[in-house]
């Protein structure tokens, strides 16, 4: 142990023996000396034998820099006041509770009538602990005095005994006042009074207070409605007792005071456990609702779709509670056992963005990505050949399977990227295993599996490299499929310069992408925006919602970095606009990339307004081609 530990231990020791949070220097020297100086002194006293006064004023000096003691001066003497004497008394006076049960709580005054305001928080039992224990104090200073109203006294207390250890005293009080005033009958019948048709469970609470304490706080933290009510009405009967009592006798008995004090921090504190089992039960019906949302269209949800659920009346069904809450809940709901998968599974899009879908929505949210992908993916085929075709050319996906494959994996991602990412994940296999242990049907999704492993995607979509190409010639004039006039042609139009064909051609492509693109933005810019509002006002007032800071330079660098944002994003979110059709359902698409592809964007609280700003000003920047 260091040299000032040591001394810490032994003025502590010092103020206990004293019984006072006060020390005189000049005493402390002589005690000190004095008992260094003993033969058969340990060594952590020697130490104080000599130049005893210059080592005490050194020694404290360190403890009051470190905030363990104060040092304060008088004009006959210098005293130290230390703080942790009253934490040592309180603990010292708590011990004998057995002994003790009959007597009230102990007091400030028990403790030292003089000690500094800034050390004791006064708290009310009536008005301010419940509130209190609500949201307590994490340290152990300052102590706390709980006041009851003025003929019961006050009571000292540590804030880490509250609530367990002082339920536990103010029952052990309340059951010893029973036994000795031979009140158990009658408290006992009254409460059968009170709740007709529940003696057994009358019985069985009453004899957990008399018997088993252990029990009695179990029931107590767990705070059924039967039980709380019971200790309302109990509690209620002993404080009519004690003042009926009082008033009978005219004086106040030490043990009247225990058994009052003890009934209403027991009231406090069944209250207390009442509430947390309330904003339990309020939070586990929340959560249980966001789950039940969880199972509408479109199944698979971010993780701000499931913080903005809106309930019956429009209102967000998460508004009371936080982010840790609801992270706290989605990691309890997405934990895997060794055994069996969770009951909501975690998916990990390719922009590395999680998305959430019901164990039991998997496969209905696979249904429904193919019903809109494959009409999507087939079309997209389909007129990309026929283009083709017509300039009588051909690509390595019309004549061999494994480019065909690699062409619709590609064409799925486009469309529907989440799509892949359920299928190729390893728990929707892990899925399909169970259902089929279980002896549940699994026809909606056998079609997704072959041979123990994912199908391909041209399989599942059943799209036949054959039948496509058939198609698309079958489409065209006679003349496209006969090959010596495709080959003439070929000749004829591209003669001997492939590479100036080709660019070309990528040109025009490029070129007929740009002007699709633009046509097909202002049409959206006219179905989105009010009609009495121009695209730059909607977009002007959209900025409001979203951006709700107050200092203007701030604010404005705010709006610059998002446009930024979203301006590095437009080129690569090109490539889910296809042959440059934009459409509803592909803006809101990209729009959400944008928002989670920077932690940034993510960070900004209204999203449903940021999202909607995206789209408008991705529209406006595709308008102006």
């Amino acid at each position: 142990m260091t040299q000032n530990l040591n001394f810490y231990d032994i003025i502590r020791l010092y103020a206990l023996r004293n019984n006072s949070p006060y020390i005189s220097a000049d005493i402390l020297t002589k005690f000190l000396r004095k008992n260094g100086s003993r033969p058969d002194a340990p060594p952590e006293l020697k130490f104080w034998a000599e130049n005893t006064h210059k080592k005490l004023l050194a020694e404290i000096t360190k403890l009051s820099e470190a905030g363990k003691c104060v040092i304060k001066e008088e004009p006959q003497a210098v005293k130290i006041f230390l703080p942790d004497f009253m934490i040592d008394k309180i603990e010292e006076l708590y011990i004998s509770a057995d002994i003790t049960a009959d007597k009230p709580f102990p007091s400030m005054e028990k403790i030292s009538e003089d000690i500094p305001n800034e050390y004791v928080r006064n708290i009310s039992v009536e008005a301010g602990l419940i509130n209190y224990l609500a949201s307590p104090q994490t340290t152990r200073m300052p102590v706390l005095k709980l006041l009851f109203p003025d003929r019961f006294s006050n009571m000292a207390v540590l804030p880490d005994m509250l609530p367990g250890r002082v339920l536990e005293i103010s029952l052990l009080k309340i059951k010893r006042s029973i036994q000795k005033n031979m009140l158990a009958d009658f408290y006992q019948q009254k409460l059968m009074a009170h709740f007709t048709g529940q003696e057994l469970r009358v019985r069985a609470f009453f004899n957990n207070i008399m018997q088993n304490q252990s029990a009695c706080i179990t029931d107590i933290e767990e705070s059924s409605d039967f039980v709380f009510s019971s200790w309302i009405f109990l509690c209620s009967m002993i404080k009519t007792y004690v003042n009926t009592l009082i008033g009978r006798n005219g004086q106040i008995f030490p043990e009247n005071v225990a058994l009052y004090q003890a009934a209403m921090m027991t009231l406090v504190i069944v209250n207390h456990y009442k509430i947390i089992a309330i904003n339990k039960r309020n939070k586990e019906m929340a959560f249980a609702a966001v789950y039940g949302k969880m199972a509408e269209p479109p199944y698979m949800y971010w993780l701000n779709d499931v913080s903005n659920f809106t309930g019956p009346g429009g209102l967000r069904i998460l508004q009371n509670y936080t982010e840790e809450d609801l992270n706290e809940w989605i990691k309890r709901k997405t934990a895997i056992t060794a055994d069996k998968l969770p009951d909501l599974i975690k998916f990990t899009g390719n922009e590395k963005m999680d998305f959430f879908v019901r164990k039991d929505k998997v496969f209905p949210l696979c249904s429904a990505l193919l019903k809109d992908v494959q009409n999507k993916v087939k079309s997209e085929i389909v007129n990309r050949w026929i283009k083709t075709l017509r300039g009588y050319r051909k690509e390595k996906a019309m004549e061999n399977d494994q480019d065909f494959d690699e062409l619709v994996r590609k064409s799925v991602w486009l469309y529907a990227p989440a799509f892949v990412t359920v299928l190729r994940d390893k728990k929707t296999f892990i899925l399909w295993r169970e259902l089929l242990d279980e002896g549940e049907d699994t026809s909606t999704a056998d079609k997704y599996f072959d041979s123990g492993a994912s199908a391909p995607l041209k399989k599942i979509l059943r799209l036949k490299r054959e039948e496509l190409l058939l198609y698309c010639r079958l489409s065209l004039p006679f003349w496209y499929s006969v090959p010596f006039i495709v080959l003439l042609a070929r000749l004829l139009k591209r003669g001997f310069n492939k590479e100036k064909d080709s660019a070309e051609s990528e040109k025009k492509e490029a070129s007929d992408k740009a002007s699709n693109l633009k046509t097909s933005a202002k049409k959206l810019a006219k179905e989105i925006t009010p009609k009495d509002l121009t695209l730059d006002e909607y977009v002007t007032k959209t900025i409001d919602r979203w951006n709700q800071l107050l200092n203007k330079q701030a604010r404005e660098k705010l709006i610059r970095d998002v446009n930024k944002i979203i301006k590095d994003y437009i080129p690569h979110a090109l490539k889910f606009f296809g042959s440059g059709m934009l459409n509803s359902a592909l803006l809101d698409e990209v729009a959400q990339r944008v928002l989670y592809s920077s932690p940034d964007l993510s960070k900004i609280n209204n999203k449903n307004a940021l999202c909607l700003y995206i789209k408008l000003f991705i529209i406006k920047t595709l308008s102006a081609g």
